[in-house]
């Protein structure tokens, strides 16, 4: 969904002055911490919240378009009603080539979680959103420049394992070995993004040797990531920190279905900026989620963030439940902000993005 220009919106000495739904004028926070790059353009990804359901114009009213209108920024909202944590790379991220080529001075912002906290509350799916989540989060911030992709002539397959651009993965379907040869790091964490199935075997596992010391992952997730959207598998991350030089790493597997998108470690001087929403107040006075469950995602989520900035990613939480409250005036039901709700997202958003 491509950010179009209202004419109920108006530029002021680069601030964003609203004044269309018979609300009082309302401006937009003005810029968050400067991003070490020029900034060119914004995309979002999220549930129906980012996408601005119930909005009368999605493509102008929703926070993710009143920030790019005021940053004079061009950009996407990716975002899908009903998604989940795990639908936000099989149907947000991989099917728009988010973060897969080097970008023009691009910037993100990620909001969810609502569906996951309405459908699952506090329990065994909390390492579910979390794997998820951590997975979209550290995608985002890591420059295309310093992934490593299938074609890449320095990956070297073995056995049923392939290394083919046109396969959109490193792929296993078999016993078999995939050399990632010397990976040099200057200190941050290994990355590799791999798929997980509700489908796989309870036995699929494949080996990650890095200096020979191993790492055995499951493709099937132990608990069950189905969401309800279509997606019955997504992607995790295995962060493995390190020292900066060189250092070999190896696939191996006997499964028959491992699929890894691509390996990583952050080299920039100029991470990426991604900002990172906590859960926003549902309606405070009849909430579909508790507020504990609410809060206890908001941890979760924060704990990721924690966890990308200590792997020198320029990643930002931004504590929208400080401005948007969930009060009747700025909702339009039990979930979806109305008009102002969106503005006072788009307050918090902005006080983080560059």
């Amino acid at each position: 969904m491509a950010f179009l220009r209202s004419s109920g919106i108006v530029v002021l000495t680069g601030l964003l002055l609203l004044c269309s739904c018979g609300l009082p004028p309302t401006l937009i926070a003005p810029n968050g911490p400067l991003a070490t790059y020029p900034v060119h353009a914004y995309v979002a990804v999220g549930d129906s919240i980012t996408y601005g359901a119930y909005l009368s114009s999605p493509t102008t009213q929703s926070y993710p378009a009143l920030i790019a209108y005021s940053r004079h920024w061009t950009g996407n909202n990716y975002a899908i009603g009903g998604d989940m944590a795990c639908d936000v790379f099989p149907r947000q991220i991989t099917p728009n080539r988010v973060a897969f080529s080097p970008s023009s001075g691009a910037v993100y912002s990620i909001l969810i979680g609502t569906n996951d906290a309405d459908t699952y509350g506090i329990g065994d799916y909390d390492s579910i959103f979390s794997n998820c989540q951590l997975a979209a989060i550290t995608w985002l911030a890591t420059r295309p420049e310093d992934k490593l992709f299938p074609g890449d002539t320095s990956v070297i397959p073995s056995g049923a394992c392939t290394n083919s651009v046109s396969n959109g993965a490193f792929t296993c379907l078999g016993p078999g070995a995939l050399d990632f040869g010397s990976i040099k790091t200057t200190g941050a964490p290994l990355y590799l993004w791999y798929t997980v199935s509700d489908a796989a075997s309870s036995d699929d596992t494949f080996t990650v040797s890095i200096d020979g010391t191993l790492t055995t992952l499951d493709v099937k997730p132990r608990v069950s990531l189905t969401t309800g959207k279509g997606s019955t598998s997504s992607i995790y991350l295995l962060r493995a920190p390190l020292s900066a030089g060189l250092h070999h790493v190896q696939l191996t597997t006997r499964a028959t279905n491992v699929s890894i998108l691509a390996l990583a470690s952050n080299r920039s001087s100029k991470p990426v900026v991604v900002a990172v929403g906590d859960i926003p107040n549902q309606l405070l006075t009849n909430p579909i989620a508790s507020v504990a469950s609410q809060l206890a995602y908001t941890q979760i989520s924060r704990q990721n963030v924690e966890t990308a900035i200590s792997d020198g990613l320029d990643v930002r939480a931004v504590n929208d439940r400080d401005y948007m409250l969930g009060t009747s005036a700025e909702m339009h039901d039990q979930l979806h902000p109305n008009f102002q709700g969106q503005v006072n997202l788009a307050v918090a958003f902005a006080s983080q993005l560059p």
